[in-house]
C-alpha cells in the first residue's frame, strides 16, 4: 500500500515539476524576446544619436509578395503614422528599402535589391561616392551591388558604406 501512495505523491511531484518548468520555458522565451528588442533598440539608438534630425516609427512586417523576386514586403503603417512615398525603412543592421506606396495604415517596401532602386551611398574610409542598386542575379543571393565607384577608388571588402542622404 506504501507504494501506491508515494507513487501518487510522485505523481503530484511530477506535475508540479511539469507546471514550474512550463512557467520557466515562457520566462525564458519571453527573456529572449526582450533582450533581442534590446539589442535592435541600441542599433536605433545609435543611428539617432550620429542623425538626430531623424524621425523614426517603429513598425512591423505583416506581409511579403511571393511572386517578387526582390523580396518586397508591407509593413502596419502608414499615412496615418505620417509614413510616405520615398521613407526610408532600416533595421539596426542599416537601409532595407524604400516605401513606393502608402495606405492610411500600410506601406509597401521595395528593397534596395531592387535594381529601380538607385541608393546614393558613401564609402566612410574613402569617402568615395556611388550608387547601390540590385539585379536579378544578385538579388536570388541576398545581395545588391555597388556602382559608379571612381576607378582610382581604394574601396575595399569590409569598408562601411553609407546612404548620402540623396
Amino acid at each position: 500500500f506504501s507504494t501506491f501512495v508515494e507513487a501518487k505523491q510522485i505523481k503530484a511531484e511530477n506535475e508540479k515539476l511539469r507546471e514550474e518548468n512550463q512557467q520557466l520555458i515562457e520566462r525564458q522565451k519571453d527573456y529572449d524576446q526582450v533582450k533581442h528588442e534590446n539589442e535592435v533598440y541600441k542599433g536605433f539608438l545609435e543611428i539617432k544619436e550620429r542623425n538626430p534630425d531623424l524621425v523614426f516609427e517603429p513598425a512591423s512586417v505583416i506581409g511579403r509578395d511571393a511572386s517578387d523576386r526582390f523580396y518586397s514586403f508591407t509593413i502596419d503603417r502608414g499615412t496615418l503614422d505620417d509614413v510616405d512615398v520615398h521613407d526610408c525603412v532600416i533595421t539596426s543592421d542599416g537601409l532595407v528599402g524604400v516605401i513606393y506606396e502608402v495606405g492610411l495604415t500600410y506601406a509597401k517596401v521595395s528593397t534596395i535589391l531592387d535594381p529601380y532602386n538607385n541608393i546614393g551611398v558613401y564609402d566612410t574610409r574613402t569617402r568615395d561616392t556611388a550608387l547601390v542598386t540590385g539585379t536579378t542575379e544578385l538579388a536570388e543571393r541576398g545581395l545588391c551591388k555597388m556602382y559608379l565607384l571612381p576607378r582610382e577608388s581604394a574601396a575595399a571588402v569590409g569598408d562601411l558604406v553609407v546612404t548620402s542622404g540623396v
